[in-house]
């Protein structure tokens, strides 16, 4: 090669690196034109008045007066389900959401899941000069974070940059700070608070909580607000239902014969188990013996029935049959029933029958709700203060303070 070509290229050379250390250090000292929006941690606020009354009425939860929304915090970042957490506004109270009813299953399942992660675009043409492989070794992408430190006072939670026709684009997440709070707030509550229990109630309408003027005396109502009181732990979860035999209370893979009910998978002795509940009371007064069941097909149901929560060891009480106006034929199988549970089942019985019952088995006047067949809120008062007399909570208590 000549001495003036050597010459030439060695300018050429000098001036391509001159450039390139311009566009380098250029490079280096751009700002990008970054634009963004909120990424929310998963929280699903709800104001839908029949959404928020369901879902206190399928898991139990108590509202305030004043409660016009509830927060469901999805702790595990899978969609709202089991182990979240449930925030009633305005106390802020917590429960945690160990258990999914398939109704409200159904519901959850119609919600729009959180956006968690909005993309936030910058583009600049001057970037497209280098590829991302050279660019994410700048000190421009090194000190990104810091620069969207200082401009927006946040830190940013990604930062992902790729080459398109309009320039470099830079992605970056950041988090609405208020929502993580509430979310960092509902996940410390998870870990401090112990987890629920469940007492499960199985029966009919009396358990439902059909003959006082006053809904909130029914018996389950005034155990449950007792219960909560002594051992805020504890949940009382009530699944009877008018109307119910104890054929509706047999577990799921039972066949009923010919002319008796079946089994319902949402109330029976199967989905009182799935709670996990550390105690089962079923409350049927006299529905069997109004459908024309024999004593001996109830017993045999009730057999059946305790022998699944035997083999999850959950306790089982069992109330004796009520007064009811029936014909005096039905009258007397109530009272063999009676009789029956009692000498049956001993100290899991629970006598609901002495003091309301007239001596020929119909309904003491002044228990009678006015239909003959359902109590009202005095003997329900009664009801509650002999399902305390029992020691049910005692028990419950016992076992939370060794586990």
């Amino acid at each position: 090669m000549k001495p003036n070509h050597r010459l030439f290229y060695q300018v050429l050379i000098g001036i391509i690196i001159a450039t390139s250390l311009i566009t380098y250090v250029t490079l280096a000292q751009e700002k990008p034109k970054v634009f963004w929006d909120k990424i929310a941690f998963p929280v699903l606020m709800i104001q839908d008045s029949t959404f928020i009354q369901t879902i206190s009425e399928e898991l139990f939860i108590p509202l305030e007066p004043t409660t016009d929304r509830l927060a469901l915090v999805d702790l595990n970042f899978d969609g709202p389900g089991v182990k979240d957490i449930i925030i009633v506004y305005p106390s802020c109270q917590t429960f945690p959401l160990d258990f999914l009813p398939e109704k409200v299953s159904k519901m959850m399942r119609r919600w729009p899941a959180p956006d968690l992660r909005k993309t936030i675009v910058a583009h600049d043409s001057l970037l497209a000069k280098l590829s991302p492989e050279k660019f994410k070794h700048l000190p421009l992408i090194k000190s990104l974070r810091e620069y969207v430190r200082t401009i927006y006072g946040e830190e940013p939670l990604k930062v992902f940059y790729s080459q398109s026709e309009n320039g470099l684009e830079i992605e970056i997440l950041r988090i609405d700070l208020e929502n993580q709070l509430l979310w960092e707030g509902a996940r410390q509550q998870a870990r401090l608070q112990k987890p629920m229990r469940n007492l499960v109630v199985l029966g009919s309408s009396t358990a439902e909580g059909t003959g006082p003027a006053d809904p909130k005396n029914a018996w389950v109502r005034r155990f449950r607000a007792f219960a909560n009181k002594i051992e805020p732990q504890l949940r009382v979860v009530n699944l009877a239902k008018g109307g119910y035999t104890t054929y509706q209370m047999m577990p799921n893979d039972y066949v009923p014969p010919p002319g008796r009910p079946a089994p319902d998978s949402l109330r029976n002795i199967t989905i009182a188990l799935r709670y996990n509940p550390l105690a089962i009371i079923i409350n049927l007064p006299s529905n069997d013996a109004a459908a024309g069941f024999s004593v001996k097909e109830q017993l045999a149901n009730y057999d059946s029935i305790l022998a699944r929560a035997v083999s999850r060891q959950v306790p089982v009480w069992i109330t004796t049959t009520q007064p009811r106006n029936f014909a005096e034929e039905k009258r007397k199988k109530q009272m063999v029933m009676r009789d029956s549970t009692l000498a049956r089942f001993r100290l899991k019985a629970i006598d609901f029958w002495s003091g309301i019952a007239r001596e020929d088995g119909t309904i003491q006047p002044q228990f009678d709700c006015g239909d003959g067949i359902h109590l009202n809120d005095q003997a329900h008062a009664e009801l509650f203060k002999r399902v305390v007399a029992t020691g049910i909570l005692d028990s419950v208590q016992v076992w939370l303070k060794s586990n």
